[in-house]
């Protein structure tokens, strides 16, 4: 899709008025996305430019610890939807009028409570809410998010679990398209389970210096 030009003083407005809405979030440069960053992942709003005439508002999220060259993966990507389970899509003269109400339904949706710091465990939650709910996306890096996020938590229970839940929507891709990104399928998913905290920071370091959102 071609890049959709609006003045800067249209989509500052529109930025700002949504960053009063959820002040724990700031605005990543001079872009629409508004993030905050919890430890090995950011999330946040995207205000999408969609048409020319419109913005429509998308819940995302991206783990540092997986990039794909110089770009950081999303794990979460999920459009708001209104009362029917369309998309939603603000036009830029309307803006005023309709997105104090497209606010309220991304607090409602966006299953992460965005005044507050989430932890680990609760962002693992909301990854694998997005995999159980996102019937079109195939869930590979969702996955890979929860099985390297669990490897974070003190409960050896909880981050078992976790991993298994993981594993199980990864064996409900068929084995021909994960091939095209995983060769050894079970090595790789213990070289995961076998990841320490220590490692993981070590990931997120390198990835920090050569990714963008």
């Amino acid at each position: 899709m071609n890049k959709i030009k609006i003045s800067s003083e249209v989509s500052n407005k529109i930025v700002k008025d949504w960053l009063v809405q959820f002040p724990s979030l700031q605005r990543y440069k001079s872009t629409n996305k508004l993030l905050k960053r919890v430890r090995f992942v950011v999330y946040g709003i995207e205000l999408e430019k969609y048409v020319s005439t419109g913005y429509r508002p998308r819940f995302v999220m991206y783990n540092l610890l997986d990039v794909s060259g110089n770009i950081s993966i999303t794990c979460i990507d999920k459009i708001l939807k209104n009362n029917k389970g369309l998309d939603v899509s603000i036009k830029y003269v309307q803006h005023e009028n309709t997105y104090l109400d497209a606010c309220r339904m991304m607090k409602l949706q966006a299953s992460i409570d965005f005044a507050k710091e989430s932890s680990i465990e609760e962002i693992i939650e909301a990854i694998l809410t997005f995999i159980e709910k996102d019937i079109l996306g195939t869930p590979y890096y969702s996955c890979l998010a929860v099985m390297q996020l669990s490897r974070l938590l003190d409960s050896e229970a909880k981050k078992e679990s976790y991993f298994n839940k993981a594993v199980d929507e990864l064996n409900k891709i068929p084995r021909h398209i994960l091939e095209m990104k995983i060769k050894d399928f079970d090595s790789w998913i213990e070289n995961i389970r076998n990841l320490t905290p220590i490692e993981l920071e070590k990931i997120e370091l390198e990835n920090l210096k050569k990714i963008k959102v």
